[in-house]
């Protein structure tokens, strides 16, 4: 495995021809080369912060098959590099990763795009590698008078698990993060993270009496087969924190209320905690904006669908500001 160095503030020396090294001038000066460079195995790492933040404005980025890319903190945060979408990413995809690919330590800051933040690419049917994404902060609303906002934040579908941890999505148009169809055979695990103050402007889904919209976290379609949900904070979205479109059972509870619990609040009628159109969800264990959650204004569900452990093992209502 190789180390790729990317700095955009790297100097440069004519006649030579920049390959990744970490001496400043080998350095590439765009993490679109020192990936191109990669193959599975290799790391690509940003770095070049010395007290301000380093900003990389790129175009649609793919992360190859078992490349990570990550930076030169340790510990790693999300405040000293910066991944900004060009005026090309338009209403593409903004980053894309492949099976086995990694992404961790960036804060993903939009301009002006509107395509989706982060998406899974895992089609075929060999592409099982999980995709792991650790310590990143989507902020999907761009700058300027009138600005634009990512699709979503991360959209995960296919054939590969997906591990998301320490992360946090904010500010997308149709829901921070959105897992769609995504195989039977894979795991979802979702550690720590914040979805908090996204939109759902877009996508109507038909649970219940009429249609509702999920500007938290979404499943459509098919759910992985194994998850494992903790310690996440699902707070302050445009209609449901959690819609599930998702036939099967699905659980999303915790062990126990304490550390691990995950927080389901700070929503506004006709929006709710979480509905559903199929199946049982468990979501034993979870932190409520009410002392007590009540069908029809902390959870809604389809005639026939049950979301269980809501009114008979919930924890103490949260307790903090909304933001």
């Amino acid at each position: 495995p190789v180390v790729r160095y990317a700095d955009p503030g790297a100097p440069r020396r004519a006649g030579l021809t920049p390959n990744g090294a970490a001496a400043p001038v080998c350095r590439f000066t765009s993490l679109a080369a020192a990936l191109a460079a990669s193959a599975a195995g290799d790391t690509v790492e940003a770095t070049g912060a010395a007290g301000s933040p380093v900003v990389f404005t790129e175009d649609p980025l793919t992360i190859p098959a078992g490349v990570t890319l990550t930076t030169s903190e340790a510990p790693l945060t999300t405040t000293s590099y910066v991944l900004e979408p060009s005026a090309a990413v338009a209403g593409s995809t903004f980053v894309t990763l492949l099976p086995g690919a990694a992404l961790s330590g960036f804060a993903v800051r939009n301009a002006a795009a509107t395509g989706v933040g982060l998406a899974t690419s895992c089609a075929g049917a060999a592409d099982t590698a999980a995709v792991t994404v650790d310590t990143v902060e989507v902020t999907g609303l761009g700058a300027g008078a009138t600005p634009a906002r990512f699709a979503s934040g991360l959209r995960h579908a296919g054939n590969c698990s997906l591990v998301l941890t320490n992360s946090t999505f904010t500010g997308a148009d149709d829901g921070g993060v959105v897992i769609s169809d995504a195989a039977a055979s894979t795991s979802l695990t979702m550690t720590g993270n914040v979805i908090q103050q996204n939109q759902a402007n877009v996508t109507p889904y038909s649970i219940g009496s009429g249609d509702r919209f999920g500007g938290g976290l979404v499943f459509y379609g098919t759910h992985p087969g194994t998850v494992t949900f903790r310690r996440n904070l699902i707070t302050s979205n445009a209609g449901d924190q959690v819609l599930v479109f998702s036939p099967g059972a699905l659980d999303l509870s915790a062990p126990s209320c304490g550390t691990d619990w995950n927080t389901f609040a700070c929503y506004t009628a006709p929006g709710a905690a979480i509905s559903s159109k199929f199946g049982t969800v468990n979501v034993a264990h979870t932190a409520w904006q009410n002392d007590i959650p009540a069908a029809g204004i902390d959870f809604v569900v389809e005639a026939g669908a049950v979301i269980s452990g809501a009114t008979t093992q919930a924890c103490a209502r949260y307790a903090a500001t909304c933001p």
